[in-house]
């Protein structure tokens, strides 16, 4: 595939903002190892946050679907707004407690997710860097440490 010149542009302002953090924890292997490891087990994530390098802020979505997983990127699944990169992955937040409404004007309901089991799961599949918190389990691609 021939990379246009917005293309490769764009690729070496994150390869500068992903050379700004002082660790890095994943691969695209690694990233793709991760979200079919949580596609095959019966562990329910129904949403959680992204947050890309490029951005300045998280953003809400979901896990992908495996079959949408490429060598170096997330296809257009509705995770996000569109494909990205793994590369472009800064962390994936996936909260303890899910709150939606299912129609305009519904109570705002809450879903539990299964952290604990999440956290199972991905200490059998392999390194990964994260934390636990109150606001639930959060994956790293990058981390500035202090």
């Amino acid at each position: 595939m021939v990379e246009t010149d917005i293309e490769k542009e764009y690729l070496k302002k994150l390869s500068r903002k992903t050379k700004s953090f002082s660790a890095s924890y994943m691969s695209n292997s690694k990233w793709r190892k991760l979200f079919t490891a949580i596609n095959v087990d019966s562990v329910p994530i129904n949403q959680c946050s992204w947050k890309l390098v490029t951005e300045d802020k998280s953003l809400d979505g979901h896990l992908p679907n495996a079959r949408y997983l490429s060598e170096d990127h997330v296809g257009d699944c509705g995770a996000l707004s569109g494909p990205f990169l793994f590369q472009e992955i800064e962390w994936v937040l996936l909260p303890r407690v899910v709150s939606f409404q299912r129609y305009e004007h519904a109570p705002i309901e809450h879903l539990n997710q299964n952290i604990e089991a999440l956290k199972t799961l991905i200490d059998e599949t392999g390194n990964f860097e994260y934390e636990i918190s109150i606001d639930g389990l959060k994956i790293y691609g990058y981390k500035n440490l202090v």
